[in-house]
């Protein structure tokens, strides 16, 4: 029979002050105050066969006792979080099998683990870490515990046989814990909420903590198909893990809603956690009676439904918007489509144009990187409707062809890394909020979530990745057309609107996969919350019959006083966020996921004081700009005439060059150079008239949209922001010479807080609604109109006296 010691149970019955345990003692840590009690504990198992012992830290000193009180056990477990070895550990293991199963395994001695040449002995060690030795000895033979081939290493040593050890990756602990632990749970639910309690204070081990969990359990399918608390606990630890991670490259994503509307969300939030936490203290006041205790667990569970019926409204919100990026992202990819008839034309009609030249002028190296070149159109096609690793193939073959002095491929190279890792990402996490949303929380999911690689590059570094080898693949494809080559400057405006296009893409499902994953990692808390809720509310009625209840209705209310800063955390990045595209400026407010109401609550006075502060350090203020001009390109013209629609880009880039691509502007030179010198370029109204003295009269619509993806400057510095694209409308009626505006783009009052003003640095495109019942023979320019606001650079007069 079992005889299980939980050291420290009378923790519960004492104050409700925080004090340390040797974890966070050890990581220099602060615990979280309202952090269970239950969890400062090392359990111990022991039976005629098995020994048994978890927590969170364990030192030698328990080490030393759990083998020498079990030398008569068939079996040793030893799990933890940490193991330090702060002392010499001697042990003989003869007959037995140890597991050591520990995140990280460290300390300034050793352990040295012998065996009998007549007798038996296995060690399986499961470790992400190890940095102290490990031996296991006979008199024949030495070996030491390493992780050079994989995080699991294995010792079996026969009877008068010359031992083995080999690693490997396999992960899967099922056998390990369930055949000599009866309570499965216990490190993996401390070590759950240790690591999202700490993640403030020591990000990158909280992350560690959250990756070896979810590693470990993910590969133990077998374990969660039959343990639904643990398949529940690994679908939680793997959301918040996603769910960090993607939050660390999010400051340049700008959610469509301005500076109030976050302060008031987050204090509608903040009111939910007050009364939530006002429970919880009286609750956790162990000097009250039990019944008022219990009245404030039910009254919790009172505040909490009401929570859980508002974050309802937040995720039906980021639904929405989700939705809104999945659309994008198809309609994209159709304009890829129905570019690759176009695109196979240009790149045969330049495939010929450099077998011509080839013939008569030798210059092997170049030309074998040319015809390279003459097929990446469809690649980069490819890589938005099915073929992803057509680029890298491409990037492949240059590596090998042509020498690096001709054309350096390495940025080429990350690019198409980087296509490939965002879009199975992209796949990945879609799958997973389907699952999710559809309520299936099974192996299938598990799987996926598994399956999922987090290496996506940052948005301003993706974005400078494109540019940069837009810049390598234009410099080549120049020195074509310098030498006249057939089809070379058709062919390279139609790959830099491709490369265009696909850095806006991509830019796009960056800023899904981010909304997505704060999607998921809230619906799954939720649904763990609410799953539990029966069992909690019935453990609240036996309270008093055991004290072990407490202990569980006291673990589910700490998740659930965390479940409400998750989205004060998301309020406070999107916020961030926004603040730095309003101000370039980096907020006071620093995210954290586990504050007090207290400082959640001065965060708030702060968020409502930050863009105050900023405007009153301004020496010159955004003013309005209006202004009309005619485009004079014909490019755009003709475009308009085969297509009914055209799109320019207008960027910052010093090296563009308008004879170069006719549909990319620079700044300084658009609207007649009027923008020179202008920063913080923001965009009221943006309309659009056709040009042309005998075209029609009639009633003329247009869809004006922008990628999602801009640049900015101030004060010398670019930016790079992303968010959902945007539709709007200009029209207007044409009666002879006079057109009278019918639509402006102008967005109703209404929904001015919610209103996202984008920079005009972006990919505009202006398409002209029921084209083909249109006759746009006699058009022959376009004119813009532009309502702005900016900043002008102030300058000194050299007639200042």
């Amino acid at each position: 029979m079992y005889k299980k010691t939980i050291l420290a149970l009378s923790i519960i019955l004492a104050s409700n002050s925080s004090s340390a345990t040797p974890f966070t003692d050890y990581y220099n840590l602060i615990e979280d105050e309202l952090y269970p009690s239950s969890y400062k504990d090392i359990e111990q198992t022991t039976s005629y066969k098995d020994g048994v012992i978890q927590g969170m830290l364990i030192n030698s000193d328990l080490l030393i006792e759990i083998l020498r009180s079990n030398k008569n056990a068939r079996n040793i477990i030893i799990i933890a979080d940490t193991i330090n070895i702060d002392s010499p550990v001697v042990s003989d293991i003869s007959n037995q099998s140890v597991l050591i199963l520990a995140r990280k395994i460290t300390g300034e001695h050793s352990v040295n683990l012998s065996a009998s040449e007549d007798s038996r002995a296995m060690v399986n060690v499961i470790s992400n870490e190890i940095d102290t030795r490990i031996s296991i000895n006979t008199l024949n033979s030495f070996n030491q515990v390493h992780l050079e081939n994989g995080r699991h290493y294995r010792y079996v040593k026969q009877k008068n046989q010359s031992p083995t050890d080999y690693n490997d990756e396999n992960l899967n602990i099922n056998s390990y814990l369930t055949s000599s632990n009866n309570n499965p749970q216990f490190i993996f639910d401390q070590a759950f909420d240790m690591s999202v309690s700490i993640y403030d204070q020591v990000p990158n081990l909280s992350l560690d903590m959250l990756s070896w969990y979810s590693d470990i359990l993910g590969k133990s399918q077998s374990l969660l198909d039959k343990d639904i608390n643990l398949a529940g606990l690994y679908n939680s630890i793997q959301a918040i893990k996603i769910f960090l991670e993607m939050n660390n490259n999010s400051s340049n994503y700008v959610p469509k809603l301005k500076m109030n509307v976050y302060s008031d969300s987050y204090q509608i939030i903040l009111d939910s956690m007050s009364s939530f936490q006002d429970e919880y203290n009286q609750f956790e006041d162990h000097t009250l009676d039990i019944e008022t205790r219990k009245d404030a667990a039910q009254l919790m569970l009172g505040h909490l439904q009401s929570a859980l019926e508002a974050q309802q409204g937040i995720i039906d919100n980021q639904n929405k918007k989700i939705d809104s990026y999945q659309k994008v992202i198809e309609e994209r990819s159709e304009e890829f489509k129905k570019q690759e008839s176009i695109v196979e034309v240009l790149e045969k009609d330049f495939q010929k144009g450099i077998l011509e030249y080839q013939a008569n002028f030798v210059i092997e190296t170049m030309f074998n990187c040319l015809s390279i070149l003459a097929d990446l159109g469809q690649a980069f096609i490819g890589a938005f409707t099915g073929n992803v690793g057509g680029v890298a193939d491409s990037a492949d073959q240059i590596a090998s062809d042509v020498k690096e002095t001709v054309f350096d491929v390495k940025n080429l190279k990350k690019l198409a890394e980087n296509i490939g890792h965002i879009k199975k990402l992209s796949d990945n996490i879609t799958a997973i909020l389907k699952m999710v949303k559809e309520q299936k929380f099974g192996a299938d999911l598990r799987e996926q979530m598994n399956d999922i690689n987090l290496a996506i590059p940052e948005l301003e570094s993706s974005a400078l990745n494109w540019t940069l080898t837009q810049q390598d693949i234009s410099e080549m494809l120049g020195a074509a057309e310098a030498l006249s080559i057939r089809g070379a400057k058709a062919y390279r405006a139609s790959l830099d609107r491709l490369m265009t296009w696909g850095s806006a893409v991509t830019g796009t499902q960056l800023a899904l996969i981010q909304m997505s994953a704060r999607v998921v990692e809230l619906e799954l808390e939720k649904t763990a919350i609410l799953e539990d809720l029966e069992r909690v509310e019935a453990l609240i009625e036996k309270i008093e019959d055991d004290e072990s209840n407490i202990l569980e209705v006291q673990k589910y209310l700490f998740r659930s006083y965390n479940f409400f800063k998750r989205p004060l955390y998301t309020t406070q990045l999107n916020y961030n966020a926004a603040l730095k595209y309003n101000t370039f400026k980096n907020s006071s407010v620093v995210p954290k996921l586990n504050s007090t109401y207290d400082e959640y609550n001065k965060n708030l006075v702060t968020m409502n004081q930050d863009l105050i502060d900023h405007l009153s350090s301004l020496n010159s203020y955004p003013q309005n700009y209006e202004y009309t001009f005619q485009l004079e390109n014909e490019d755009v013209v003709k475009s308009l005439k085969e297509s009914g629609e055209f799109t320019i880009s207008i960027n910052n880039n010093k090296y563009v060059s308008f004879q170069k691509n006719p549909f990319e502007y620079n700044i300084s030179s658009f609207a007649g150079g009027t923008l020179k010198d202008r920063d913080r370029i923001r965009v009221n109204k943006i309309g659009i008239q056709l040009v042309g003295n005998d075209l029609p009269d009639g009633y003329y619509k247009f869809q004006v949209s922008h990628t999602g993806q801009f640049q900015d400057t101030y004060l010398g510095t670019s930016y790079t922001f992303n968010t959902s694209p945007q539709y709007k409308f200009y029209s207007y009626n044409s009666v002879g010479s006079h057109n009278t505006i019918v639509e402006d783009g102008a967005i109703d009052e209404y929904f001015g807080p919610y209103y996202f003003k984008p920079t005009l640095l972006s990919n505009w495109t202006f398409k002209l609604k029921d084209f083909e019942s249109h006759d746009l023979s006699k058009l022959q320019d376009v004119k813009i109109s532009l309502s702005l606001n900016s900043i002008s650079t102030p300058w000194r007069s050299s007639n200042l006296f």
